[in-house]
């Protein structure tokens, strides 16, 4: 999509560019740009085609990261690229509370594991490692806020 892995932008909503290009040795029906997660552009084949090409312009309103990927005509993942990174002045990347609720879980799940079922010799080692994934979890919930 971009040439870097990271696009630095000023602080307020602006319009980028993007352009994305796909060759494959299989026939794939649509190429897409995606913004956080979200389709914002799409180029459509006829499903035999092995190449296709996209440029838009993106509306973008704070930091997140952009993506290109080739769906078959299932809507089946083909390819995806590595994110590129856009970073707003004054607009960190939040994540949605549907992208923090699984890894929440997880340190709920290990929490309760290091609390009643982890082997530890000795009483400090558990609370040292309650005290980590407490921290996390502290973590995770302040950069969601």
């Amino acid at each position: 999509i971009l040439p870097q892995d990271r696009r630095d932008v000023g602080a307020t909503e602006q319009l980028l560019r993007i352009q994305a290009e796909a060759h494959s040795v299989t026939p794939f029906a649509r190429l897409e740009c995606v913004y956080n997660g979200e389709v914002v552009a799409t180029s459509i084949t006829d499903g035999e085609q092995r190449m296709a090409a996209l440029e838009a312009e993106v509306s973008i309103a704070g930091s997140g990261w952009l993506a290109a990927r080739c769906l078959d005509s299932d809507g089946v993942l083909r390819a995806h690229t590595s994110p590129v990174y856009v970073q707003m002045e004054g607009r960190p990347m939040r994540p949605s509370a549907d992208m923090m609720a699984p890894l929440l879980a997880v340190l709920e799940r290990t929490l309760a594991w290091v609390q009643h079922e982890a082997r530890c010799p000795k009483q400090s080692q558990r609370d040292h490692l309650m005290q980590i994934l407490q921290a996390a979890r502290q973590e995770l919930l302040r950069r969601g806020s």
